[in-house]
């Protein structure tokens, strides 16, 4: 429940400010981080860097980090 609660703030958070150039958002990660996995800090540290870089026109309110199965 708090998760959800987390997101829905972002939600409401990222309406209320993006028309002033604020990116709002949350970041999911759909599994458990640990170093030499899918889940690794810094396949995860690559999605947060995204978060930050993406222009105005590409910003999302949540950005999850899913790794492909291969």
């Amino acid at each position: 429940m708090g998760k959800a609660a987390l997101r829905a703030a972002a939600t409401l958070i990222a309406a209320d400010v993006g028309g002033d150039g604020v990116h709002a958002a949350s970041v999911t990660i759909v599994g458990q981080v640990a170093p030499g996995t899918a889940f690794d800090p810094n396949n995860i540290a690559e999605l947060f860097w995204t978060a930050h870089s993406d222009g105005p026109d590409e910003w999302l309110v949540e950005y999850r980090f899913e790794p492909t199965q291969e």
